[in-house]
């Protein structure tokens, strides 16, 4: 187990490194809930979220498709996955705010959640004339 260990952190290095040059001007992303998350007596709730974009890049940006999906792991409760296409440019050194309303579920009656959910969210976009995705992993959105 000990001489597997740092092979596998030299192949996650080698993807991470690979993914960064595949996806040049990769926005910079930030999700945050806007209202607490009441399951009542139910087992599904809405979850809204607010999805910030910001193009670091020097040129323009153009986003085409949001995607959220569960961040994995064992939770109290997690989103079914959500796609929406959008077309929003964004300006170099500007921030575009989308606003996703998802749903909650768990299998846990009058659930008061008290643990972080995790989330992963892929986004397409334009740059330079190209298409390419950005992956980002989210171990906690913001409230």
């Amino acid at each position: 187990m000990r001489k597997l260990f740092p092979l596998l952190l030299l192949a996650a290095v080698a993807c991470s490194s690979t993914a960064a040059k595949e996806s040049p001007g990769k926005p910079a992303l930030q999700i945050v809930q806007t209202a607490p998350l009441f399951f009542g007596s139910g087992y599904s709730a809405p979850l809204n979220v607010n999805v910030n974009i910001a193009n670091v890049a020097k040129e323009p940006i153009r986003v085409r498709r949001v995607r959220l999906e569960p961040g994995g792991g064992q939770n109290q409760y997690n989103i079914y996955p959500h796609s929406r296409i959008v077309s929003e440019e964004v300006q170099p050194g500007e921030t575009k705010t989308l606003y996703i309303a998802l749903t909650a579920y768990t299998n846990i009656t009058r659930l008061q959640p008290n643990e972080p959910l995790g989330m992963r969210a892929i986004i397409d976009y334009e740059f330079g004339g190209k298409r390419y995705q950005g992956y980002y992993i989210f171990l906690q959105i913001e409230q």
